[in-house]
């Protein structure tokens, strides 16, 4: 595709998140794919515009936030004024409104099925961040990073604030790209002494303008530039000893979401039940 096409298509697309009320809003592409992440309605909200094997500029929609899987809505096409617009099973809508479906009462056969099986050892160590589904600043957000061993064992389960000092929280990506060791470094600022923290590799913000994002203790004052800040001093020497505990060749190298449905599964287990 043609630059110019592709910021005219870009174009149209925001004009589009901007009828439907997303706000602060951040674009990526990826295999051809436009992913939006901001805010409807103070909510996170997820939309991602895939072309899939049309050809004529047609785009499936699907949307998402924290508290669904996605979703999706339908397909738009551009008009002759290249705005785009959403039809559903072929049919037109009066006006391009993106609303996430109503949850279903559960049939008597599904609110007899068993419970969802426990999630199972990964056979490795692993690191996950859980966002708290509410937020009460749009640049801060909040939640708690983890750390489990191969038999799904906690091994630290700490509180962190990201933002809020000046700048927006590190971006929702897929999985964040870790280094292996904790390293010492100084932050940002008048007066600030060295500290040590595990450095997010910048290749995890490719195409953001984020970069220098690490996992350390959150000092005075509350909040942080961009990088996942651990409440407080012990809670960070807990996450300091999970990670050092773990062999260096075996600590994992990237850091994914985790649902909180998964992770209250995760605390039920046996070996996390103390």
């Amino acid at each position: 595709m043609a630059e110019k096409d592709v910021k005219n298509r870009v174009s149209a697309f925001t004009k589009y998140l901007d009828d439907i009320g997303v706000k602060q809003y951040e674009l990526t592409t990826e295999g051809g794919k436009y992913h939006y992440h901001g805010t409807r309605k103070g909510a996170p909200i997820a939309i991602t515009f895939d072309p899939g094997t049309i050809p004529d500029g047609t785009y499936n929609v699907f949307v998402s936030d924290p508290q669904r899987d996605s979703q999706w809505q339908g397909v738009i096409s551009p008009g002759k004024d290249g705005a785009y617009t959403l039809h559903k099973k072929g049919e037109k809508q009066k006006q391009p409104v993106i609303e996430p479906p109503a949850e279903k009462a559960p049939t008597p056969k599904e609110a007899e099925a068993p419970a969802a099986a426990k999630p199972k050892a990964s056979g490795k160590y692993a690191i996950h961040i859980v966002r708290d589904i509410e937020q009460d600043d749009s640049n801060r957000e909040t939640g708690r990073i983890v750390i489990t061993d191969p038999n799904n064992e906690i091994k630290a389960n700490c509180e962190y604030i990201s933002g809020s000092r000046g700048a927006k929280h590190a971006p929702h990506v897929e999985k964040y790209l870790l280094e292996r060791n904790i390293c010492v470094f100084t932050p940002i600022g008048q007066n600030k002494k060295p500290q040590n923290g595990l450095r997010i590799k910048d290749d995890t913000f490719k195409g953001l303008g984020r970069d220098s994002i690490l996992i350390h203790e959150d000092k005075p004052p509350v909040g942080t530039l961009g990088c996942f800040g651990i409440k407080d001093a012990e809670s960070w020497a807990k996450f300091e000893k999970a990670w050092n505990d773990i062999p260096k060749e075996q600590r994992p190298c990237e850091m994914c979401p985790l649902k909180k449905e998964e992770y209250d599964k995760l605390k039920e287990l046996p070996q996390n039940a103390k």
